[in-house]
């Protein structure tokens, strides 16, 4: 799964809207739209921004891939 997946999924399943999405994680919406639109990869600090905006995402999933999207959600 990409880093573009990543987020999308996390707004998805949040239920947030960009703008939403935007102001936790401290981003501008030209920033999320150009990481949903494929045109950049979303930075090192972005991907920070939204461990800290959401301490119940899974560290290792958010950055490696590895293990399930929340912290407290078993293996399937």
């Amino acid at each position: 799964m990409t880093d573009k997946e990543k987020i999308e999924l996390i707004i998805q399943d949040k239920r947030l809207n960009n703008t939403e999405f935007c102001n936790e994680v401290c981003i501008s919406p030209g920033t999320l739209s150009h990481i949903r639109s494929g045109r950049t990869e979303p930075t090192l600090n972005i991907l920070r921004s939204i461990s800290q905006a959401f301490p119940d995402i899974n560290r290792s999933w958010l950055f490696y891939g590895e293990g399930p999207m929340y912290v407290n959600q078993g293996s399937p």
